[in-house]
């Protein structure tokens, strides 16, 4: 079958194969698994997360070394998409929405100067009959006819500026060509057109009705409702400022926040750092340790020819690979992992990610080793490489080079301590991690090419794909 391309890129996936659930996967302590459900008619995400947590609560109770402290939490497909970006575009959309009552309080500004200089017009109007409603409705028609051309203008606008953004954006982002001005961009221009017309209409209409109605009382005189316009215009630009200072320190949080986020050590140098995904032809799903090993074996021959190549590319100065890079906001996989000669009866062991790399990661990507040398990547030599979080967490201020961790059954002995990565985000704290060689650990179904570039790394973005 062929599936919708929406699907196929809402998934960020291409094939779509029967699972085929082994003893691996059916290990309580694999959680690498996504579950996809559609709720049934009448059912709520409420309702359903209720059940979700009584089952959790069993699951805890039955079988606490895999649950315990584990939750199971209901979110939208769309809302999992867009979890790590979507607090700052609702932060964005409130400062544009501010900037917007900032502007419309400005021409409603306007708009009350305007009405002292029609001062003999509203005067010869009000002669001639015209009632509060009517001058009312006059000044909400000239606020509507302005606000639609500005929403017809900037719908253009915004148009031409997404076609410049699919010209201008690096080749291969994700969803660029499913990007268009739908019904919720319209919804919501929509909405704010009526705010404007508010703001920017029925404020100064309201100002002359009222005074149309105290020429009605008293006569209009040549100074009639001067006044009045002048406690709007006053309410108006204490609006304006009280908007501007909400929207001035909204920014300088923000602003504070990035240079805060700019000065955390991500434990890596980007510059220069070229990365790409690949698909690996041997990704193992079995629990038999020899089948992982075999499949280790294929992706390590496969990547000592690949690697090569990629790395006599002009410009190149030196290649990696890794499952999952830094900042990535995934990790392949992770669990408990001893060390030899500890006994754990009173306390955890501790939960560490491991990284799968290739020979040469650390120079690649830029990772100092703070203590030691890079491991052997013969898996005979059972060696491994843990980061600074690892060590602080297990050895304090005891040095780790020679101590042991049981991972799988093997005893794997440090011989290096590398500098902490951010692997989920910038404000999360870094993770307990091990570094392993390809052929020691079980084959990943993709890992990520990272190319040290002499100059701009786009420039290779196109030899790569070819």
């Amino acid at each position: 079958g062929v599936v919708d391309a929406s699907v196929s890129q809402l998934l960020n996936e291409e094939v779509f194969t029967p699972a085929r659930f082994q003893t691996r996967e059916q290990n309580r302590g694999n959680n690498y698994i996504a579950m996809l459900a559609r709720l049934g008619e009448g059912v709520t995400a409420a309702q359903l997360q209720a059940q979700l947590a009584t089952l959790n609560e069993r699951w805890v109770r039955e079988y606490p070394e895999n649950h315990a402290g584990m939750t199971l939490q209901v979110r939208g497909l769309l809302a999992h998409q867009t979890r790590q970006v979507s607090g700052m575009l609702w932060l964005l959309q409130g400062a544009v929405l501010l900037l917007l009552a900032v502007a419309c309080a400005n021409v409603a500004n306007l708009a009350l100067a305007r009405l002292a200089s029609r001062q003999r017009e509203l005067a010869t109007e009000v002669a001639l009959g015209a009632n509060a409603g009517r001058l009312l409705r006059a000044s909400v028609s000239e606020a509507l006819l302005l606000c639609i051309a500005g929403l017809l203008l900037g719908l253009l606008l915004s148009q031409w500026l997404l076609e410049l953004l699919r010209w201008w954006a690096p080749a291969g982002l994700p969803r660029l060509e499913t990007l268009q001005i739908g019904w919720p961009a319209w919804s919501m221009a929509l909405a704010t057109t009526a705010m404007a017309v508010l703001l920017a209409g029925v404020v100064p209409g309201w100002a002359a009705a009222r005074i149309a109605r105290s020429g009605q009382r008293h006569g209009l005189r040549q100074d009639g409702g001067g006044a009045m316009r002048a406690n709007w215009r006053r309410a108006l630009v204490a609006g304006q400022l009280g908007l501007s200072t909400v929207l001035l320190v909204g920014c300088l949080l923000v602003l504070q926040h990035l240079s805060q986020l700019a000065e955390v050590d991500t434990g890596f140098r980007s510059e220069g750092l070229l990365s790409a995904e690949i698909v690996l032809p041997a990704s193992s799903r079995s629990d038999q340790y020899e089948t992982m090993q075999a499949d280790s074996q294929t992706n390590r021959r496969f990547l000592d020819q690949l690697l090569p190549q990629l790395a006599a590319l002009p410009g190149v100065t030196s290649i990696a690979a890794i499952d999952q890079p830094p900042l990535s906001g995934e990790s392949n996989a992770s669990g408990e992992v001893t060390v030899v000669g500890r006994d754990y009866a009173n306390g955890q062991p501790p939960t560490v990610e491991w990284r799968w790399i290739t020979p040469g990661y650390f120079d690649t990507a830029g990772v100092s080793l703070l203590r030691g040398r890079p491991a052997n990547p013969d898996p005979a030599a059972r060696e491994t490489v843990i980061n600074a979080t690892l060590a602080s967490n297990e050895f304090g201020q005891t040095d780790p080079i020679g101590e042991q961790l049981n991972w799988w059954g093997q005893a794997m002995t440090i011989v290096g301590v590398a500098s902490d990565t951010r692997q989920w985000s910038l404000g999360r704290p870094a993770s307990a991690e091990m570094y392993l060689y390809v052929g020691q650990v079980p084959a990943p179904a993709t890992t990520t090419l990272l190319l040290r570039t002499a100059g701009d790394p786009l420039l290779l973005a196109e030899p790569l794909r070819q």
